[in-house]
């Protein structure tokens, strides 16, 4: 009965030092930046998702918000106006709105559609 019981109290000091031990290698990774858990930081879906509807949403932004540099070739090109900043204000727009649609769970379209209404497209 003893021998049990002190049986028990060895295997659970050496599963608790070892779990301590993965844990401090687990706290040193991740404040050196190497940590990878995919239960955790498992982004690659939403990351992958955001910068196909980004570039989805860049050549709308290209036709009707171009930068000072695109927007001298157009017609009727204004030097007094800043381009890059009204274009600026519609990614801000425009990303935030499929970041918080993809983060709902919709699909790339409908978060470019939302995209494309935060700006008035």
């Amino acid at each position: 009965m003893i021998f049990d019981w002190l049986r028990a109290k060895i295997e659970e000091f050496r599963s608790q030092s070892i779990a301590s031990k993965r844990n401090q290698k687990n706290i040193s990774q991740i404040e050196d930046g190497t940590y990878r858990d995919a239960s955790t930081f498992s982004n690659s879906k939403f990351n992958d998702e955001y910068d196909l509807a980004c570039g989805i949403l860049k050549r709308k932004l290209n036709e009707h918000f171009p930068d000072n540099y695109h927007a001298s070739s157009c017609a009727g090109y204004d030097p007094q106006r800043d381009y890059s900043s009204e274009r600026s204000e519609a990614i801000d727009k425009s990303s935030s709105a499929i970041s918080c649609a993809l983060r709902k769970g919709s699909g790339v379209n409908h978060a470019v559609e939302l995209g494309l209404k935060s700006i008035g497209l």
